[in-house]
């Protein structure tokens, strides 16, 4: 189904994202900034940086759209997926956001992190994805199926109290890849919101 700009799950996300986001015109093109609205008409878009709103998990094959169902997972909010190649993002907004800025709190962050990494181990989503971009719901070259409905985290939490999360990797470690890969693993998921913050406040 394509997206419908009326659609109020679609219009808030509209309405969550920076005022000039990160975009893209392919996958594997070069990154642009554009203000809201231009960059809201390319296929790829950055979610908000500094204000967690949606768990965006990224299904590398082409029955994911049911990963939720297979997962015993409530619905997504939003589900885009590539009519060609079937492979989607689903997207599960957050009632309460959490702030991932130069003032947030540790507390959330670290536990919107542990339930975000559960999701992944249920959903067998691609572990290495990073949330920069995500697949643009408003854009026509996409399937949509979105859903009126929004998710505290710790109702989330709930779905996915029994995953084990591994142990983290200790920097420094020979095993594992050593130091290289803790770094990235510990790093993979905030150091873009880092680097547009500067971005920010150095514009």
């Amino acid at each position: 189904m394509r997206p419908d700009p009326q659609d109020p799950v679609l219009q808030r996300f509209a309405a969550s994202l920076a005022r000039r986001p990160y975009c893209k015109k392919a996958k594997k093109g070069p990154i642009l900034i554009r203000d809201r609205s231009t960059a809201l008409s390319y296929p790829y878009v950055q979610l908000n940086r500094r204000l967690v709103r949606y768990l965006v998990f990224d299904i590398d094959r082409r029955d994911g759209a049911a990963a939720w169902l297979d997962a015993d997972l409530p619905a997504p909010t939003i589900i885009v997926r590539s009519p060609r190649r079937g492979r989607p993002h689903l997207f599960y907004e957050l009632g309460t956001p959490v702030s991932v800025g130069g003032d947030a709190r540790p507390g959330p962050v670290r536990f919107m992190d542990a339930v975000w990494r559960r999701l992944e181990i249920s959903l067998r989503s691609d572990l290495t994805y990073n949330q920069v971009l995500v697949k643009n719901p408003l854009h026509p070259s996409w399937d949509v199926i979105t859903r009126d409905v929004s998710y505290e985290l710790r109702k989330l939490a709930d779905f996915v109290s029994h995953i084990k999360l591994p142990p983290p990797i200790p920097v420094g470690s020979a095993i594992a890849g050593g130091r290289n890969c803790a770094l990235f693993e510990s790093m993979r998921r905030w150091a873009p919101v880092a680097v547009q913050t500067f971005d920010d406040d150095s514009a």
